[in-house]
């Protein structure tokens, strides 16, 4: 609670293409797991490029950045093992190329 209220208000904002940026967004997901089925998250994980970042007796916590895409594909996967918790920070970019954002704001 105390970090939320040193939150800035928004300064600016950016329209971008997805052609003109590098576009990424993050998940955590705690997903259940058993014996018999943590073999195959970390299987798909490893697919994915994504880290197993906690293992417990009844769970496992995964990490995993990209696309849109790619995390959808994910969790679709990993979805019929069962979600405990997920967050996402939706999508934050960087323009291509060598041009920045902060030129953009000096303009």
């Amino acid at each position: 609670k105390h970090q939320v209220g040193k939150l800035i208000d928004v300064q600016n904002v950016f329209v971008m293409t997805s052609l003109g940026s590098l576009q990424r967004e993050l998940v955590l997901v705690k997903i259940k797991a058993t014996d018999k089925t943590r073999t195959q998250v970390v299987e798909i994980s490893e697919i994915f490029k994504a880290k197993v970042i906690d293992v417990t007796v009844a769970t496992m916590s995964v990490q995993l950045t990209g696309t849109r895409d790619k995390i959808e594909a994910f969790l679709s996967l990993v979805r019929p093992y069962g979600f405990v918790e997920l967050v996402r920070t939706g999508i934050t970019a960087l323009e291509r190329g060598s041009r920045a954002l902060s030129e953009a704001i000096e303009e």
